[in-house]
């Protein structure tokens, strides 16, 4: 039942399709027989012909107007122009029609003066004039319909929309991607954008027009237009605006109720496999801080972790799971997850499963802090590379617990690092923070002691020990952009410590990309990343209030609550006796001069404190023992 139902259906939409094709045949002879009979009143009007003249070339006419009508639909069946779907006819469509065109003028041509098929052929201006006619009158019946049919669909929903279902929109950006952009709008109903216009920063694509929309000026003319035109949205087209450029931007629509979206990086987006028509998303803090893509050569790299085992600490977390996502990419051929994380660790098991299933790997729930597990793994999986991630990273919840910022920061990376030179590993890299350099916290001082630890292993050891120093990276958990966006999404107010506080930012990518270059390198104990900048956080977090659409101190109050312990005003990369020396990468650094200690004294002074369970003595232990750590 259903099968005849369905061949019914098929039989009826071929049919309507025949009729459709069989009307636009007829419609195109018409055509052709108009502009070929309107070619030869227009050749003989300018020469100014005899009453006898005209007479004969309308035999002329009727005798030659067979064979192009016949040539003319030989050239359309070969480009199939007949079984178009000309709603969604394009350029390629009309580089067709207009080869079709063409080669039915020559053959036609050929024919007549060649080819003898009439006594005496047609004036040859008839020829071209016939061209531009026909050529004319094919374009009109297959692009104008769609642009109408287009335009009084855009007006008939705008128009029939409830009040607020479509935002009056600007786009920036009049290339390619901004005319992509337009073009599915209005193609499509699922879009709530009433686009006003373009803006563009080229003054030769201003004042020109695009599907009906015009160019209206530069971005520096944003407040006039949004004020002007009640913009709501703005849409960047520019893929490869710069962080820099792009909060600028944001910054001249600080004062308006504008939201935005953006054009995301489409080789990333094809590289996932996740490439579309038009993929509009959100802007996030990482395409704020948009810089030049890490470059580093993959030859080297492959060559690195080719049919290696590598081993992550920390593999749960921000940083460790991109180590692990980057590192798979690289062929490695087993890695081996540890961390005391289970769910987290459990859903990045399932990941890579599914995106690396080629590669052999371990999960393993234990921590850092266990020297006797930590040592079992080791001498098992016998990595090559270890990548020692764990720790205890939140700066204000060290401040009040610094005997477990002790325990777990400089006795785990000692277990880790033991356990690797007692395993025989090739390299160990520490990941390290700028916050170690004169540390003015409990965590930051930790992680200077962790640096002189695997330094005093390096002096000992065949390993080769590494510390990285970087800053802060965005999207990792409990960081300080975490706390922005959730105070921006319950209402404000916005807490802010002071109003000229500055940090680095990287995205978790691009550090971790670096971090495996420097891994890598064959020099230098302590490798120091280009981080950029320093950005004012006030003025990160006032763009973030920008970003949805809100206006800083209007609808969501910025408040200073003063520096909290442990915080510094700005992050420092490297000691006052380090100094810094390029290396083969443009944004990796090696520092000299690096501060030593007495790490064995160091280390039984701390096992000290640690018996005695008290935070106060914890205190005075890193006041003692960590250069430029305040002993207030």
């Amino acid at each position: 039942m259903f099968g005849i139902g369905r061949r019914i259906k098929q039989s009826q939409v071929a049919e309507n399709r025949r009729v459709r094709q069989f009307i636009l045949f007829l419609l195109d002879m018409l055509l052709i027989s108009a502009a070929y009979y309107l070619s030869f009143r227009l050749t003989l009007g300018v020469r100014k012909s005899t009453i006898a003249e005209i007479e004969f070339y309308e035999h002329v006419f009727l005798q030659t107007l067979p064979w192009l009508l016949g040539l003319r639909f030989v050239c359309g069946l070969l480009i199939r122009q007949y079984t178009w779907a000309f709603r969604f006819a394009s350029l390629s469509e009309a580089v067709s029609v207009g080869k079709s065109t063409a080669a039915g003028t020559v053959l036609f041509f050929l024919f007549c003066h060649i080819g003898k098929i009439v006594d005496v052929a047609p004036p040859k201006s008839v020829y071209i004039i016939e061209f531009l006619l026909s050529l004319t009158c094919f374009g009109l019946v297959r692009f104008l319909p769609k642009y109408v049919h287009q335009y009084m669909r855009t007006k008939s929903r705008i128009a029939d929309a409830a009040p607020g279902e479509y935002l009056r929109t600007m786009i920036y950006g009049a290339g390619s991607s901004g005319e992509m952009i337009l073009r599915d709008i209005l193609r499509s109903r699922i879009y709530p954008y009433d686009v006003i216009g373009f803006i563009d920063d080229d003054p030769a694509k201003w004042r020109t027009s695009i599907h009906g929309r015009v160019v209206m000026g530069a971005a520096c003319e944003l407040p006039e237009l949004i004020k002007k035109h009640q913009i709501e949205k703005l849409l960047i087209a520019i893929p490869s605006l710069k962080g820099e450029n792009l909060r600028a931007v944001i910054d001249l629509c600080s004062d308006y109720h504008v939201r935005f979206k953006i054009v995301p990086d489409y080789t990333k987006l094809m590289a996932q496999g996740n490439a579309g028509p038009i993929m509009l998303k959100d802007i996030q803090l990482e395409d704020l801080l948009k810089r030049e893509p890490v470059q580093f050569d993959a030859r080297i790299m492959a060559d690195f972790f080719l049919n290696k085992t590598v081993l992550v600490t920390g593999a749960a977390g921000s940083i460790g799971s991109e180590l692990c996502r980057q590192v798979a990419s690289h062929g490695a051929k087993r890695l081996i997850l540890v961390d005391i994380n289970e769910n987290d660790l459990y859903f990045l098991r399932m990941e890579l499963m599914q995106k690396a299933p080629q590669l052999q790997m371990r999960f393993l729930i234990t921590s850092v802090r266990d020297p006797e597990s930590i040592k079992k793994i080791m001498l098992e999986e016998k990595p090559q590379t270890v990548f020692h991630a764990a720790a205890h990273k939140h700066v204000p919840l060290m401040e009040d617990c610094p005997l477990e910022a002790i325990k777990n920061n400089v006795f785990g990376t000692l277990n880790v690092a033991k356990a690797a030179h007692e395993a025989g590993v090739h390299s160990f890299v520490l990941i390290s923070t700028d916050k170690a350099v004169r540390p003015s916290s409990v965590m930051g001082a930790t992680k200077r002691l962790c640096e002189f630890v695997i330094w005093d292993l390096l002096e000992k050891s065949k390993t080769r020990y590494m510390a990285v120093r970087f800053g802060n990276v965005l999207g990792s958990n409990g960081s300080l952009i975490q706390i922005l966006q959730r105070q921006i999404s319950a209402g404000g107010p916005v807490t802010i410590t002071h109003p000229k506080i500055t940090r680095y930012f990287m995205t978790i990518p691009e550090a971790v990309g670096l971090v495996l270059i420097a891994s890598v390198q064959q020099e230098g104990s302590l490798c120091v990343l280009d981080m950029g900048k320093q950005l004012n956080i006030e003025s990160l977090a006032r763009e973030m209030i920008s970003l949805s659409g809100l206006i800083p101190d209007q609808d969501i109050k910025v408040v200073y609550t003063g520096l909290r312990p442990g915080e510094k005003m700005y992050e420092e990369l490297i000691t006052p006796t380090e100094s810094l020396k390029p290396s083969d990468h443009p944004r990796l650094r090696f520092a000299s001069g690096e501060q030593r200690i007495d790490v064995q004294q160091m280390l039984s002074a701390a096992e000290e404190v640690v018996k005695t369970g008290d935070n106060t003595a914890a205190r005075d232990f890193l006041c003692t023992w960590v250069p430029d750590y305040p002993s207030e």
